[in-house]
C-alpha cells in the first residue's frame, strides 16, 4: 500500500497534496521495480479534477498498480487525520 502520507513524509512535507501525479506514478513505479506483490495507491482526491484522476488511474496501470483508493473529499485535499475536512 502506498499512502500519500507516506510517500508525503519521505520527502518532508505535510499530507495536504503538495505532491504531484508524477511524483506519485514515480513511486508507484520504483516499488514495483523491487517488488511483485499486488500494490494499492492511495490517489487521495484525484488532484480535484476528474481529467487528472483518469489520467492517474491509466498511468498507474501502466506502471503495474493493483488498485487505486479514492477519498471523497470536498474542495482541497486534507490528510484524513486533520479536522479541517469536508
Amino acid at each position: 500500500y502506498l499512502s500519500g502520507a507516506s510517500l508525503s513524509s519521505q520527502w518532508g512535507l505535510p499530507d495536504l497534496g503538495v505532491l504531484t501525479l508524477n511524483d506519485l506514478v514515480e513511486a508507484a513505479r520504483r516499488i514495483l521495480l523491487v517488488s511483485h506483490l499486488p500494490l494499492i495507491v492511495d490517489v487521495d482526491n484525484g488532484w480535484n479534477h476528474p481529467l487528472l484522476l483518469e489520467r492517474g488511474g491509466r498511468e498507474l496501470k501502466q506502471v503495474g498498480v493493483y488498485a487505486a483508493q479514492i477519498e471523497d473529499q470536498a474542495g482541497v485535499k486534507r490528510c484524513g487525520h486533520l479536522t479541517i475536512k469536508e
